[in-house]
């Protein structure tokens, strides 16, 4: 989890949605001092949220005391609003997998035991550019009369 943080940079801003002892949390306040922590506690509803932008946004066990439905709002809205990078750590099968992929996130690994999984968004790694997408495939008016196709 420090690694994904890592990876996330220095954020100035952090909403966090968790346990308030959850032991993660410490840990990962102590590795950005500077950054600004607003926590929200478990079971906190996407209508809930605040109405402002982060720059990462942790869900540690934010969706167990949600629905379903609730839980994919809340991340929706999360991703879509609030945050440009999410991680969400979660109990193992408390949200069906391919409901977090069609949320647009890529599991990033397990705990040891498999007891807690760990789910990440990123939006400049969301949708790659796909390779037909370049200049090399679109006209070329300097080589019209060069090549016959």
């Amino acid at each position: 989890m420090t690694e994904l943080l890592a990876a996330a940079g220095h954020p100035r801003s952090v909403l966090t949605i968790s346990p308030e002892k959850h032991p993660l949390l410490a840990a990962l306040r102590a590795a950005q001092p500077e950054a600004q922590w607003i926590h929200l506690p478990p079971g906190t509803r996407a209508e809930d949220l605040p109405e402002r932008r982060f720059d990462l946004a942790l869900l540690l066990h934010a969706l167990e005391p949600l629905e379903a439905g609730q839980g994919e709002q809340l991340i929706a809205r999360v991703r879509d609003l609030l945050a440009p990078r999410l991680i969400l750590a979660m109990a193992a099968g408390a949200c069906p997998a391919n409901s977090l992929r069609g949320l647009g996130l890529v599991h990033a690994g397990d705990s040891d035991d498999g007891a807690v999984a760990l789910w990440t968004w990123d939006i400049a790694t969301y949708k790659l550019t796909p390779d037909w997408l370049n200049s090399r495939f679109w006209a070329h008016p300097e080589l019209f009369d060069v090549y016959w196709w």
